[in-house]
């Protein structure tokens, strides 16, 4: 029998770089940003549209300006900005100052928020979620691109290293109306973006020759484009800018064994399955599966400490058919799951 396992595409990294000496513990992404999430040294930039004037959460004091976005009370956490509400055309748009040069990264960034689209996402074709880029080939934006004929649509990153621009793009991902979802995507500031949708991997893209931005003097526009209108339909909430390549996985999974070949009723050689911790709360109540061939079993996991690692074994059952088989490994926590 051969056994092949499985895992999304962001632990299939970790499980192939599992000899890295240590995991970053990852951002509480489903929470609101509090404390030093919000006004750490790494946030460039945070806002949270609970109260006007929309100031900056992180204290660096890049507030906010309204263009027909407005405020409502009833947003992921707190408050949320509102933008087009109806069909057509229409600037709606929350700006900063222009010339902060905080919001140009120097190296390595990432940017997040939480969106809810409205029905008229379903006739919306390109929508800006950031950007502080517009004509220039400097700075960055960030936009949902079209629908395809299956509803889903790609994120489109946009880069400006000042002799020119580069784009990005995610997997296609489902934009659903009167769902609240987190986008995030990250530039590692060599080539590499990566992007987000609630915590899962939406896809990876890389060019070469691509280093840091080229820093522009424009003003970040969030919901709309800074020099072109192409609304968000819906709401938009918990935004934030930092600096470094952030991570969003609650907890990870990692196999260790080398062999994946054995002969029919062998005894076989057990594989180590590593949980390890990665939020900065403590882990309670998690369970695992694991399926193969069919069968799956199940467990409950000890509680676990942020950063904290469980170890278990896992044995191959060769009175299998002979075939290739699939193992799949899963934690699940609440909502999480990875």
């Amino acid at each position: 029998m051969f056994l092949n396992p499985k895992l999304s595409a962001a632990l299939l990294s970790v499980f192939m770089l599992g000899s890295s000496p240590a995991q970053s513990l990852q951002d509480p992404w489903e929470e609101s940003y509090a404390n030093l999430d919000a006004t750490g040294p790494h946030v460039l930039a945070c806002w949270k549209f609970d109260e006007l004037p929309l100031s900056d959460a992180s204290g660096h004091g890049a507030q906010l300006y309204l263009k027909a976005a407005t405020p409502q009370p009833q947003g992921r956490f707190g408050g949320a900005l509102t933008f087009r509400t109806k069909a057509g055309k229409g600037r709606y748009v929350a700006l900063t100052q222009p010339s902060l040069a905080r919001l140009s990264p120097v190296g390595a960034f990432s940017a997040e928020m939480w969106v809810r689209a409205n029905e008229h996402i379903k006739s919306t074709e390109n929508a800006y979620l950031m950007d502080k880029q517009g004509e220039s080939m400097t700075d960055y934006r960030w936009s949902l691109m079209a629908a395809d004929a299956r509803g889903l649509r790609r994120m489109a990153v946009s880069l400006g290293f000042g002799a020119e621009v580069r784009e990005f793009l995610s997997d296609p991902v489902l934009i659903a109306p009167d769902q609240w979802r987190h986008l995030a995507f990250t530039y590692d500031a060599a080539g590499r973006v990566n992007f987000f949708v609630d915590s899962e991997s939406a896809g990876s893209a890389f060019q070469k020759d691509c280093g840091p931005l080229q820093a522009g003097a424009l003003a970040l526009s969030l919901g709309d484009g800074v020099k072109f209108s192409a609304s968000f339909p819906g709401d938009i909430d918990e935004v934030r800018l930092c600096d470094g390549v952030r991570g969003f996985s609650p907890f990870s999974l990692a196999l260790t064994g080398l062999r994946r070949v054995w002969q029919r009723h062998e005894q076989s050689t057990s594989w180590k399955v590593i949980c390890t911790n990665l939020r900065p709360t403590p882990l309670v109540g998690a369970g695992m599966t694991y399926t193969v061939g069919g069968v799956t079993q199940s467990f409950i996991l000890p509680d676990l400490e942020p950063g904290a690692k469980y170890e278990t074994d896992f044995a191959p059952d060769t009175s299998l058919k002979p075939g290739s088989y699939q193992i799949e490994a899963i934690i699940h926590s609440g909502n999480l799951q990875v």
